[in-house]
């Protein structure tokens, strides 16, 4: 499989976050362990580099995060700084770390050339900082594909008879052509239905036209 590298990913929402627990998460299939070094988030490969054992099962110690394997300890940027047992310390015994940065309430991690992180590629969203929304929040886990599940949410033809009786979607769902224009990081979708009632939940006595 072939992946964008180069972007920024959601790996968790900022409250998920415990302090002094470290949490593993799968992005582009990489196990990755994201923990707070104190005031800074840091995003490292979730395997320690003796016995590659989890470093998500590990123990927060201030600043730094220990192995509870056999008890390697790294500190915020990746690097060993003690071994049990033994005082020299290779001097290539370092995790691969990741630029990570918390905005719209989302912990976002980039998976390509650290040299080409710019924060200002991260899509605008709301957060929960945002006085103007109520937002909820929570996870929904899919056994397909990402690609399908990209489908799936972009082309809402499907509602007529996916969703006829949850959503309240009529035939105008799968007659009415969506507009797509190509952005320089993505794609912009927009469908306009005109002339019904309105979805489920958001029904209207009087004719409407939805975007």
């Amino acid at each position: 499989m072939t992946y964008v590298r180069n972007a920024w990913y959601v790996a968790a929402w900022e409250q998920d976050l415990e302090p002094d627990k470290p949490q593993g998460v799968t992005i582009l299939s990489e196990p990755i362990v994201i923990w707070r070094a104190g005031d800074r988030l840091v995003a490292f490969e979730d395997r320690c580099v003796h016995r590659l054992a989890p470093l998500s099962l590990g123990r927060c110690e201030g600043a730094r995060l220990r192995c509870m394997y056999h008890g390697l300890l790294f500190d915020a940027d990746g690097a060993v700084v003690q071994i049990p047992g033994q005082d020299m310390i290779p001097a290539q015994a370092r995790l691969r770390s990741y630029p990570v940065v918390l905005r719209h309430s989302w912990v976002w991690i980039w998976m390509g050339d650290p040299a080409l992180a710019d924060p200002a590629l991260i899509p605008p969203a709301v957060g929960f900082d945002d006085p103007d929304y109520i937002l909820g929040r929570g996870f929904l886990d899919y056994a397909a594909e990402a690609r399908l599940i990209n489908d799936n949410l972009l082309d809402f033809s499907h509602l007529s008879y996916v969703h006829a009786e949850s959503f309240g979607a009529g035939p105008e769902f799968a007659d009415e052509r969506p507009r797509l224009t190509p952005l320089d990081r993505g794609v912009r979708f927009e469908r306009w239905v005109v002339g019904t009632h309105g979805p489920g939940g958001r029904k209207s006595d009087a004719l409407i036209d939805n975007w």
